[in-house]
């Protein structure tokens, strides 16, 4: 696995192809970046719960829509994009909570007892320990997302020789983007956003989205390309 050629190929793929991927995600980033907005409306709990899940299902639009343009090609989706919630979206988001739950789990505990010593060792080692089972179990996503199911299990065998690109790409990459993301709120000395910022904030934040969800699918295909010749008996 080739990290740098996946993240370089990525971004490529994003500038070569930009007006197809603003036609088919426009209305789904539109929308995201509006529901990022609603905390600052003070709005009733059931209306905030309400838009929490409309915006999980709309982002399991965006995530599949630019997983297919990815690895399907551009004429994998509708003009401009997917416009129905399918199965398909539903299943994406069941997954991603599946995998995201080992992060939860092995965090949980050392968070805790942080709050009740003050020292977040056991924090920071679950969330390492859990964000590399979250890499080593993420072509799940992809393989949902373009109808081709990759099981837990799949994914873990996909990613065994694997196991540091994919870290670099799902983990070590995003984080590295949301932490400069967030380096002016850290630098200004505070974390209340306002309109503008937290507009800003969002739109940043997806883009950031959008490239990770590319990188991952470039990792996808280059696994699965890799996979299919090493079984290929000729």
């Amino acid at each position: 696995m080739d990290v740098r050629t996946i993240l370089i190929d990525g971004l490529s793929l994003l500038v070569t192809h930009r007006r197809r991927f603003v036609q088919a995600l426009a209305v789904p980033f539109v929308l995201l970046v509006l529901f990022d907005l609603v905390p600052l409306f003070e709005l009733p709990t059931l209306v905030e719960l309400i838009a929490a899940v409309f915006g999980l299902l709309v982002y399991a639009v965006f995530a599949v829509v630019t997983h297919r343009l990815v690895i399907l090609g551009p004429d994998s989706v509708p003009r401009f994009g997917l416009t129905t919630i399918s199965k398909r979206e539903v299943f994406f988001i069941g997954y991603s909570f599946v995998v995201a739950i080992p992060l939860a789990l092995l965090m949980m505990p050392g968070l805790v007892m942080g709050l009740a010593s003050g020292t977040y060792v056991l924090t920071i080692v679950g969330a390492l320990i859990g964000s590399y089972v979250l890499a080593r179990w993420s072509l799940v996503l992809p393989g949902v997302a373009v109808d081709k199911l990759v099981t837990l299990g799949r994914s873990w065998e996909m990613t065994k020789p694997h196991q540091g690109g994919m870290f670099l790409v799902v983990i070590v990459v995003p984080g590295l983007l949301t932490a400069i993301l967030m380096l002016p709120q850290v630098l200004s000395g505070t974390l209340e956003m306002g309109f503008v910022r937290l507009a800003l904030g969002s739109l940043v934040g997806m883009l950031i989205a959008v490239f990770t969800i590319t990188i991952l699918s470039m990792a996808y295909r280059q696994i699965s390309a890799s996979n299919s010749a090493s079984e290929d008996p000729s």
